[in-house]
């Protein structure tokens, strides 16, 4: 009896101690975020949302930018549209999940990644034209100094996260990471726009299982 009770302290107490550390990390991350936005400005910025309080994907439970498990999602550049520009400007309620945020919010839920952190490599908003210019234009001095910046803002959620792996949303996206962060933390995986644009979902599945496979190999 005693020695139950003393397994059941230590296993409520290792639950505390998780517990106590991810909400360390939301905390952190809930303060990068106001830097970002203080930075750049909150209407110019994009973060990935939590699903809760959105009715296509709910129940997938995904965290967004506020997940905290210790693996990365990364995009290159979030692109403005109707759904995330009212969700900025107005409410982030107002935010409606298109078909291929669905896809990726309930792919992420199938494989048990709900609580993957998601984030851009670049969090400003831009319409696809603005995006293109950016990037093709990257070595001009105004780009540098704001991509640099982007950058160092990156490398603090990577600290905060301490990922085992990060997972690259585009090959665009997993040069530039790989040049931050080297060639063994990085895989790529199809934007889940080209999954939606190309109905590439059974090959999504795929990849994201050997990146299931590798994560729980690298936790141990």
């Amino acid at each position: 009896m005693i020695c139950k009770l003393l397994k059941d302290r230590k296993i409520y107490l290792y639950l505390v101690n998780v517990l106590s550390m991810e909400q360390d990390k939301i905390n952190k991350l809930e303060k990068l975020k106001k830097e970002i936005e203080d930075e750049f400005g909150k209407n110019k910025v994009w973060f990935f949302l939590d699903s809760e309080g959105y009715p296509v994907v709910r129940e997938t439970k995904v965290k967004g930018y506020l997940g905290t498990q210790n693996i990365m999602f990364v995009a290159e550049i979030p692109i403005e549209r109707n759904s995330n520009k009212d969700a900025i400007e107005k409410d982030e309620k107002n935010w409606k999940p298109s078909k291929n945020d669905k896809i990726l919010y309930t792919t992420l839920n199938k494989f048990g990644f709900e609580n993957a952190h998601l984030t851009d490599l670049v969090k400003l908003l831009k319409t696809q034209k603005e995006a293109e210019e950016f990037f093709k234009n990257i070595e001009r001095i105004e780009n540098q100094k704001v991509f640099q910046k982007q950058i160092e803002y990156l490398r603090e959620e990577y600290n905060i996260i301490q990922p085992k792996i990060i997972i690259a949303m585009s090959r665009g996206c997993e040069k530039y990471l790989i040049n931050i962060f080297g060639k063994e933390k990085v895989k790529y995986i199809y934007h889940y726009s080209y999954v939606g644009r190309y109905n590439k979902t059974k090959e999504y599945h795929e990849q994201m299982k050997e990146i299931k496979e590798e994560y729980e190999e690298l936790r141990g």
